[in-house]
């Protein structure tokens, strides 16, 4: 079955005219096997259109659409910004995750991408992908106007195809715009001479044609100018919505395997939002755990605040909290913030723990919190609970300006 892969949403500021639930939704009803929005330079509608997809039971593909810093210059020698009508004038490239470690890797490219630019700004130099192209594919958007500035030239598809080898593909669509055969020849000439699989796409800007008059909109205000001055600066029709397998069977009657290849690489690509998990910085000895540092130094606080010997109470409450931390595997959560302390009190900035941690007798071992369990009626389960399992501790730690 089809699958888009070159989906646009509204979080493409001022180019995508639906929201991602919209294009999720619509994807659903069209009966398609997954969707992918890659946004412009971000990932930045995908968390909704995830839980949109996973609440309708949708299957949801995670990528961007990046822009490349041209191969003729390098950002040091950045110019001066290009005006409106040349502002889609550099080649981009769309990074779908196969894996988490793509996952990892696409956010890490954003990063660079973004980094000693001005907001709103963004290129991928390509020489960075050598070492972070894991577990991603890279779809090449056939240029809109073949040979003008935003097509790919040669340095660029071989640093592509070197980086990513049989996991980049060329994506081909029509959209009845006058370049529709421009396109088709650019496509197969590139794949042929770099050996790149192709496959069709939509190349939607909306999820239903009847929001072409709002995108138009979005564009003019993008480009500084008025719907009137527009001109040919604006898509002339309609075609750039999300179709279904037929509509687009019938858009490629000559290269339905194009449409087959879409959906063979949908299906490949696993990735999902919900695989992650934030793991906690901190750090451990050689073979030592996270349950089994904080276990040690509870008890080593526990010795220190009470010099005497920790009440039985105490000790009782410690030992119920440190089975529950490690039942919930949170004891990281602990040592993270348990680091952050002993680094403000070495550098003598004035912290605090407050709040519900201080019903926790680890806390006040560690040092985290300055409530002494021994005389107080701690309720821990306001601080940490089973029966809510996808709440994590929150350790409210007030630290002087």
């Amino acid at each position: 079955m089809f699958a888009e892969l070159l989906a646009t949403s509204s979080f493409s500021f001022l180019r995508g005219a639906s929201h991602p639930s919209e294009l999720v939704l619509r994807a659903q009803e069209l009966g398609l096997s997954a969707i992918a929005i890659c946004d412009r330079d971000g990932l930045y509608g995908s968390a909704r259109a995830f839980a949109t997809a996973r609440e309708n039971k949708q299957r949801y593909i995670t990528g961007a659409e990046l822009t490349l810093a041209s191969s003729l210059k390098r950002r040091s020698t950045r110019r001066a910004k290009k005006p409106a009508q040349l502002e889609l004038a550099e080649p981009t490239l769309a990074l779908l995750c196969e894996t988490h470690q793509g996952y990892q890797n696409l956010c890490r490219l954003l990063t660079l991408a973004h980094a000693d630019l001005p907001k709103g700004e963004s290129e991928l130099d390509l020489a960075w992908l050598e070492s972070r192209a894991a577990g991603l594919w890279a779809l090449i958007p056939a240029p809109q106007r073949p040979g003008d500035r935003a097509t790919p030239d040669e340095h660029d598809l071989r640093s592509i195809k070197a980086a990513f080898g049989a996991r980049a593909a060329i994506v081909m669509y029509r959209h009845f715009d006058g370049f529709d055969d421009a396109r088709l020849d650019w496509t197969l000439t590139v794949a042929k001479k770099h050996d790149y699989r192709v496959i069709a796409s939509a190349r939607p800007l909306f999820h239903e044609p009847n929001r072409k008059q709002l995108c138009d909109v979005l564009h003019a205000i993008r480009l500084g100018t008025t719907l009137d001055r527009a001109g040919t600066l604006l898509s002339g029709n309609t075609e750039a919505y999300l179709r279904s397998e037929k509509e687009m069977q019938q858009l490629f009657f000559d290269h339905s395997e194009w449409i087959e290849a879409a959906g063979e690489l949908g299906q490949a690509l696993t990735f999902q939002l919900d695989e992650l998990k934030y793991q906690f910085p901190c750090s451990l000895e050689p073979g030592e755990s996270a349950d089994e540092k904080l276990e040690r130094i509870t008890w080593q606080g526990l010795a220190t605040r009470y010099p005497n010997g920790t009440p039985e109470n105490v000790s009782a409450q410690v030992v119920k909290e440190l089975t529950l931390i490690k039942k919930m595997d949170v004891a990281r959560y602990f040592l993270s913030t348990w680091e952050v302390v002993q680094m403000a009190r070495e550098k003598r900035i004035l912290c605090q723990g407050r709040g519900s941690a201080a019903n926790s007798a680890v806390c006040y071992a560690i040092g985290v919190t300055a409530v002494d369990p021994e005389h107080s009626n701690l309720l821990f389960e306001r601080f940490l609970s089973e029966e809510r399992k996808n709440e994590p501790p929150d350790i409210d730690v007030d630290f002087e300006h």
